[in-house]
């Protein structure tokens, strides 16, 4: 008999697997062009273990997705809790994007193409999850700057430094948010 715990812990695997596999689906072809039967096949299960799992279906995995590359961040910043200046958090942070996870950046490309074709409420949950990545950026920031605008115009031109302003402020339309 499964005990509870070890049922929760086969959802957590099971919703893991389906995001891993729709990212590498949406790099390897775009957002548009990977369909729901694709990305439950990859996972190894059925279409309807995929609702299961993800009742909204593409644009819930969707958000899951794009989350994961935020927790990135976030966890980039965690680990500069132990920084002692503010240039050695800003170290930290370029570290953690070039070579903690070399895929991040070049894996956010379909995003960028795709953006244009998602629906509002997707591009909504796009940009909620970048203003979330900047305010967390700008707390962190605060402990160094004592300025609040100033640690919040730090952390905008530190996420123009790695994603590029005119990805995020053009062809993500942040700038309308």
């Amino acid at each position: 008999s499964i005990s509870k715990l070890e049922k929760e812990q086969s959802i957590m695997d099971m919703k893991e697997t389906i995001v891993q596999k729709a990212r590498e689906l949406f790099i390897e072809q775009g957002y548009a062009a990977t369909s729901i039967k694709q990305i439950a096949n990859a996972a190894g299960c059925a279409t309807s273990a995929l609702y299961y799992y993800f009742a909204e279906g593409k644009s819930q995995i969707l958000n899951e997705v794009v989350r994961s590359y935020s927790l990135n961040v976030f966890r980039a910043f965690e680990d500069g809790n132990e920084a002692t200046s503010f240039s050695e958090l800003v170290e930290r942070f370029g570290n953690m994007i070039l070579h903690g996870t070399p895929d991040f950046l070049p894996s956010m490309n379909w995003l960028v193409l795709d953006f244009p074709r998602l629906s509002d409420a997707e591009k909504r949950h796009v940009h909620s999850l970048l203003l979330e990545m900047h305010r967390f950026i700008a707390t962190k920031m605060a402990r160094f700057v004592e300025q609040q605008q100033l640690a919040q115009s730090i952390a905008w031109m530190l996420i123009c430094t790695y994603f590029g302003y005119d990805q995020l402020f053009v062809t993500l339309e942040l700038d309308r948010v």
